[in-house]
């Protein structure tokens, strides 16, 4: 019966499903750690393919925490009911379900396929092999090309933290591999990655990384312990990784060490504060909506009315996140289905008898198991200071290591699936397949119709962007975006201004709780000088968002024009000055960008004050706009960055330095006029 079942097994679909789920695992880091659409929805399509690919096995192992999976993707499908952004939420759903589906095929496919498990996590090892070496040279061509010492290393990832984030998960296995590894040139080629890896994750310069994989190799040493699985010759072995690993990160302790020591800590100070801040907020939003969230994936769309620091993308818990943006019952649902997993993977590693292995030494497969159950232990402490598990490039590596780990489970029950399930679930997978190809193609073409108009070509720009709104109508960024390029080139052309207009409205429907949307529309109703809807706007984008500056300079330089209304010019800008020493001000999650916006305020109080022959006050102001400016631009670092980014706006770089060069000079004249009054 037995050999009957393996021959069955042999021609089934699991194999290339396996097949695909390592790929998912593999590719990820590389592609889905930016957090780009397309990227994303890519690598999400292949893990829900490869579930297609099992579901139509003629026979394939039961999956682990399916019932937990299915209730946790069904409530945040759910919170689509009550959403601030339907795509967004569709997208994190979708997100969420490819991670799921790649977990329950880990759980199933490879289970008895200890070949394909050797391989998955030895891959996994070398993926961050070659995420380290990255990490490396970044850190050594910037260094090269700045000579500053602190640069954080992103990698492949859209930030340190998040790269920190993946090494947390990467480190572990390594370490495994490096102890299981039969042959001379793996070994090499494991101690050469673990060198690397605990390399970059001193220079991402995150710290609570490295005390979570701190963590996770205490984990591991105590599942070494517990199961008595590792040899003489493995031990000497851990004591030349744990040399590696220290030396690794001596020689890259450079970002870490100038954020836990002299002025360098002391700037970074702010961390802990702000996450305990913003942990805040989001149980605020948690408790103001606790059934359904507020919609998978909008948890940036809506934390500005409940946030009590300053504004973050992500609630630096992944917890917390998913509670706020799906609700609670969404969490718990989730957390059951990771506990069935890990606790069914863990109940195996020590009763796992020796297999032997040509890759592999004898207990290689329980030390790779060790090390993937380390490396969950560790993201999972992470995850209390940050989003990890809304990162593609970490989420799903996340989950399907605790798929694998899961498949190691002793019991070997085959099923099948009816034809009329199967067709059930096909045309569900394709649904979502074919939702995820039509955003990736939306947001190809946005991204082109960006690089056609960077280069000069409007109206390419402008046709792949109508393009992009036809395939996608649901993205609020397309229509936005070709929006404020109508309204901006439409000169006297009513009905293109007007089509601007309505398209920006459409983006603020679609997303009614963000303030860009009217934020923009403001702008473009100034376009046209109708100033009495762009101040509506404007007031708008305050209800959304009462901490949104760029709005309170538009309505101020918007009311100081009318005599009637230059009192409320100046409460608008005096609202600014109380707002500069808030903790939305003073606590926020980057505190290297420098929020130029205080400036205007301060300038127009001077000159206020100058009329009124208020000098002492109006040098104080003075004073404040080259302070600030100065401050802004000492962080090097974050220019050098904004710059590889592209995000500086030279146009509002020359009118700051403009303005700086004016504050001194009046700031000078206030001086000299007052040496002379002394004088006389």
């Amino acid at each position: 019966m037995k050999k009957k079942q393996e021959q069955e097994r042999t021609f089934s679909l699991e194999a290339p499903a396996a097949a695909l789920v390592i790929v998912v695992l593999v590719i990820a880091p590389f592609v889905a750690g930016k957090e780009h659409l397309t990227t994303v929805a890519a690598v999400s399509i292949l893990a829900i393919a490869a579930a297609g690919l099992l579901i139509w096995s003629k026979q394939f192992t039961r999956p682990v925490a399916f019932w937990p999976f299915a209730a946790f993707i069904a409530l945040l499908a759910a919170s689509t009911a009550i959403t601030a952004s339907m795509h967004a939420t569709l997208e994190q759903t979708f997100y969420f379900a490819a991670c799921a589906a790649a977990a329950l095929v880990a759980s199933s496919a490879f289970k008895g396929r200890n070949k394909w498990f050797s391989s998955a996590l030895l891959g996994f090892a070398a993926v961050g092999l070659i995420l380290g070496a990255m990490g490396v040279a970044e850190y050594v061509q910037n260094y090269k090309s700045s000579g500053v010492h602190g640069w954080r290393v992103f990698a492949s990832f859209i930030t340190p933290g998040y790269f920190g984030g993946f090494l947390v998960l990467a480190l572990p296995v390594t370490l495994a591999a490096f102890l299981a590894s039969r042959s001379f040139a793996a070994v090499m080629i494991s101690a050469l990655a673990l060198g690397f890896e605990m390399a970059s994750l001193f220079l991402t310069g995150t710290r609570f990384a490295l005390i979570s994989v701190i963590g996770a190799f205490i984990v591991f040493a105590i599942l070494l312990i517990w199961t008595r699985k590792i040899s003489k010759m493995q031990l000497g072995r851990l004591g030349i990784a744990v040399l590696i690993l220290v030396v690794a990160g001596i020689l890259a302790s450079a970002p870490m060490w100038m954020r836990v020591q002299g002025s360098g800590a002391a700037q970074q100070s702010y961390s802990g504060g702000f996450r305990v801040a913003t942990w805040k907020g989001t149980i605020n939003v948690i408790r103001a909506n606790p059934l359904l969230g507020t919609g998978a994936g909008t948890f940036d769309l809506v934390f500005p009315k409940y946030m009590v620091a300053g504004y973050t993308r992500n609630a630096h818990n992944g917890y917390l996140e998913i509670a706020a943006d799906a609700g609670i019952p969404a969490l718990v649902a989730a957390s059951m289905a990771f506990l069935m997993l890990l606790i069914t993977g863990l109940k195996r590693i020590r009763s796992e008898d020796d297999i032997d292995d040509p890759v592999l030494l004898p207990n290689g497969i329980s030390l790779l198991a060790m090390g993937a159950a380390a490396a969950l232990f560790g993201s999972l402490a992470r995850n209390l200071l940050d989003s990890d598990l809304q990162n593609a490039g970490i989420g799903f590596p996340f989950w399907i290591l605790a798929g694998l780990l899961a498949s190691r489970a002793a019991k070997d029950r085959m099923i099948s699936l009816s034809t009329g399930v199967k067709v059930v679930f096909s045309s569900v997978f394709a649904a979502i397949i074919v939702v995820l190809m039509l955003f990736a193609i939306g947001q190809a073409r946005s991204d082109a119709a960006v690089a056609a108009i960077e280069e000069g070509d409007l109206s390419s720009g402008v046709a792949l962007l109508y393009s992009a709104i036809s395939v996608d109508p649901l993205r609020a960024d397309h229509k936005l975006l070709l929006g404020r390029i109508l309204a901006q080139t439409a000169g006297g052309d009513d009905d293109l201004w007007g089509e601007g207009i309505g398209y920006i409205k459409e983006a603020a429907e679609l997303e009614p709780t963000r303030a860009r949307n009217m934020l923009a529309l403001g702008r473009a109703y100034l376009l046209r000088g109708d100033n009495k809807e762009a101040l509506n706007a404007f007031n708008k984008t305050l209800e959304l968002d009462p901490h949104a500056t760029p709005a309170m300079i538009a309505a101020a330089r918007i009311l100081e024009q009318d005599k009637k209304t230059k009192p409320e010019a100046e409460r608008m800008y005096k609202r600014m000055l109380d707002h500069e020493n808030t903790p939305f001000e003073l606590l926020r999650g980057v505190p290297e960008l420098v929020n130029p916006d205080y400036v205007w305020a301060h300038d127009y109080i001077a000159k206020k004050y100058i009329a009124e022959g208020n000098t002492e006050a109006a040098k104080k102001h003075f004073q404040a706009i080259i302070d600030r400016l100065e401050l802004r631009e000492s962080y090097q670092l974050q220019r050098l960055a904004a710059e590889a980014a592209g995000m500086v706006d030279q146009e509002q770089e020359d009118t700051l330095k403009a303005l700086k060069e004016r504050a001194k000079a009046e700031l000078e004249k206030l001086d000299s006029a007052q040496s002379e009054a002394s004088a006389r």
